[in-house]
């Protein structure tokens, strides 16, 4: 039970994270072990609400991501840091710093969020080949020619959005371009994205009930 609540939560992280290198280059830097607002309330601390109060003061949903991120290292809370971002040429690199928070450390965390992912590949690999009409076998070979999870799960989002074959997204990866320029090239909005994500997390919750179900 243990096991499935970890690959649930491992797969909430880098949902998340997945959906930052959306943004722009400055928030790329940012990781999201903490990350909780947003269409995965499994990880959340900033309730819907709070999150509505926001948006309804004139920050972006995306830029709240960014500082709920930030204040789970600080003693301040989401709003302050915007304000601070806000009057500070919105600038995400200034406004860690002066908060004492090193992206580089925190970019670090995801590389080793996609190696813990690993070792439970095979749910995932299920919930991916439910979501998208591929087969298991494919995917494995996807992992296997050296994709990751990170970039599967983005691209078979954008198929899924803009229509595109993922191969032809690989492709696009391999000449240079990045999944948010890709998203861009193919004109495929963040939310979306956040759609495709949300199902794809509904589904491993699915998957994981399934076979709880089989062993008792």
């Amino acid at each position: 039970m243990k096991r499935k609540v970890y690959v649930v939560i491992t797969l909430c992280i880098l949902l998340i994270g997945t959906f930052l290198t959306l943004l722009p280059p400055a928030a790329q830097a940012i990781d999201s072990k903490d990350l909780d607002v947003g269409k995965h309330p499994h990880c959340t601390s900033l309730d819907q609400k709070e999150l509505k109060d926001l948006q309804n003061k004139g920050f972006k949903k995306k830029d709240i991501i960014i500082a709920s991120h930030i204040a789970k290292h600080t003693d301040k809370n989401a709003e302050e840091i915007l304000a601070y971002y806000k009057d500070h040429e919105e600038s995400w690199k200034k406004t860690a710093a002066h908060f004492g928070v090193d992206l580089k450390k925190l970019k670090e965390h995801h590389k080793k969020k996609e190696k813990r992912l690993l070792e439970h590949k095979d749910e995932v690999i299920k919930v991916l080949s439910s979501y998208s009409g591929r087969t298991e076998e494919e995917i494995q070979s996807w992992l296997q020619g050296g994709e990751s999870f990170h970039l599967i799960i983005a691209g078979l989002a954008i198929s899924k959005v803009s229509g595109t074959d993922i191969n032809d997204i690989f492709k696009m990866k391999q000449d240079g371009r990045s999944i948010r320029q890709i998203k861009t090239d193919l004109k495929v909005k963040d939310e979306e994205l956040e759609k495709e994500f949300a199902t794809i997390f509904t589904e491993v919750k699915k998957v994981l009930k399934e076979e709880r179900n089989q062993t008792r």
